[in-house]
């Protein structure tokens, strides 16, 4: 007795599977090769790969920036979960991180402060 029903339909499934997975990667193969041309073509322009340059040096830069800013979410999360235990939007944690970047990105933050309020 099978679950799965019989097994030559499940050899059939796993061949045509197989065959549309070789015709994903194909095309796969050929959007990278259409990356390589939009590449090919900014080696040959001096002031676009200055500005490639000057954005692959400052990538090292913002990611400290933004480790940075994540770090003082945290901290503000966690002092946000220890003094305002007593509202309910604060006990957990994503959704006490939900609230922060919402004050954070000053998106209709008074809302939120006038949920908040008894």
């Amino acid at each position: 007795m099978s679950i799965g029903g019989s097994g030559a339909d499940e050899n059939n499934l796993i061949q045509t599977d197989s065959l549309d997975f070789k015709k994903f990667s194909i095309l796969k193969i050929f959007r990278i090769f259409r990356v390589f041309r939009v590449l090919k073509v900014l080696r040959k322009l001096k002031q676009m790969r200055k500005i490639v340059d000057g954005i692959s040096k400052s990538l090292v830069t913002i990611l400290y920036a933004i480790s940075f800013l994540f770090l003082f979410i945290i901290i503000f999360i966690l002092l946000g979960m220890s003094l305002l235990y007593q509202i309910p939007d604060f006990k957990e944690f994503l959704y006490a991180f939900y609230i922060v970047f919402w004050t954070l990105t000053k998106e209709n933050w008074n809302t939120l402060v006038y949920n908040m309020t008894p």
